[in-house]
Formats: structure tokens, sequence, C-alpha cells
């Protein structure tokens, strides 16, 4: 068991293997069908494929994105920063992007492309 001390606390470091074993089945986001259709569908703001696994899931991996429509017009792209995992408040950071539909997609697509998302 690995533990990190910060000040007089001392915390655990789970790994994200781990966590998924745990959140699985039973989370916040998780919206299963009660018409007995087995897809589930994970409606976390930082799963932007809207599905139920562990490479796509937001809560467990160090490294997110989430596309969301802005309050008044545009696009909020959020990213999950590994190096703040530690500090809730802080993990993630936003971005409005209400540029145009072209400068949009590539700004997204080159902050997402090659950093494996």
């Amino acid at each position: 068991q690995h533990l990190v001390t910060t000040g007089s606390l001392q915390l655990a470091i789970m790994s994200a293997e781990l966590q998924w074993a745990i959140v699985r089945k039973n989370n916040r986001f998780l919206n299963k069908n009660l018409c007995g259709a087995r897809e589930e569908i994970d409606t976390h703001p930082l799963n932007v494929s809207g599905k139920n696994s562990f490479s796509s899931n937001g809560l467990v991996n160090s490294k997110a994105v989430g596309v969301s429509a802005g309050a008044k017009s545009g696009v909020v792209f959020t990213v999950k920063r590994p190096s703040k995992t530690r500090n809730p408040k802080s993990t993630t950071a936003q971005v409005k992007l209400f540029r145009g539909a072209r400068p949009t997609y590539a700004s997204i697509r080159s902050q997402t492309a090659g950093n494996y998302y």
C-alpha cells in the first residue's frame, strides 16, 4: 500500500483499476435501462462517448476530456489535469470556445490529438 503524506494526513493511493472495480456497476452518473436492455449510459461530464467502460470513464482515469454547451453560446471544453488529482477543486480546467464551428473543432482537435485521450 502506498501512502502520501500531506501535512498531518496520510492518504492512500488507489490505482485506476481498483477505482473502476468499485464504481463500475454503481455510481451517480450511471443510467440503466429499465426495459431490460443491457446497455448502460454514463452521463459524467468528462465522458464524451457516454459508454460505461474503463477507457472512457472520467471518474477513474487521470486524463479525461469533456465538451458541453455554454450557458449563452459557444462550447465549454473541460480537461482533467493528472497532476491535480489530490485537490478536487482544481482537478479540471475549463476553456470557453465561441469563435465558430471550424475554429472550435480545430482547437479541440489540437488539444486532444496525440495526447491519448
